[in-house]
């Protein structure tokens, strides 16, 4: 299967779908080879046209459970149920949960990390933000701060609609950036 690059723009289907990589966090200076999860997959975008792409009903991102700091698996579910992505995951087992739904996707003008200040290798924490405040934190260990990594801005008329990244490598994930898709405008 053939990945998208990091911060690379593509068009699929006739034109009209454009899809761009925000950077990872986590291990991000990694080969392309090592990517493991990519979602959307472009077979299954290729079905859609630009408007008709479904929009992220939810991310759910997976940890061990509620003592453990580190992102263990994560899956994308879209309006309708017509393309939901496999759930990405690291082999550990998982029993806790943050659930962030299309109010919040949609509203997303930036996305920010922090990881472990033990693990830099590791991603404990996801914001979404807009233009004027911090909408949702993906934080379920909050006993710890963390150190704050990169923020990524979308560009007008992006949206996130997916996510790529390494979880074949630690018993969490290494490696984790957002796919995000421009929607033409109606």
């Amino acid at each position: 299967m053939q990945f998208l690059k990091r911060n690379e723009l593509t068009t699929i289907a006739k034109a009209e779908i454009i899809l761009r990589k925000l950077p990872m966090w986590g291990v991000a200076d990694i080969p392309e080879g090592d990517i493991n999860f990519d979602w959307p997959r472009q077979e299954d975008l290729a079905r859609f046209r630009t408007n008709k792409v479904p929009e992220l009903s939810a991310i759910t991102f997976w940890f061990k459970d509620n003592n453990t700091v580190c992102l263990r698996a994560i899956q994308f579910e879209h309006v309708g149920g017509e393309l939901n992505s496999p759930l990405y995951d690291t082999g550990d087992p998982i029993n806790s949960n943050i659930k962030v739904e299309t109010a919040t996707i949609l509203e997303t003008t930036s996305v920010s990390a922090c990881c472990r200040d033990t693990q830099r290798d590791s991603i404990k924490s996801i914001a979404f933000h807009n233009l004027k405040t911090q909408l949702l934190e993906v934080n379920h260990y909050k006993r710890e701060i963390g150190m704050q990594l990169a923020t990524h801005n979308l560009n007008p008329g992006e949206e996130i609609i997916g996510g790529y990244g390494v979880s074949n490598k630690q018993r969490f994930i290494t490696s984790f950036g957002f796919v995000v898709m421009q929607r033409s405008p109606i």
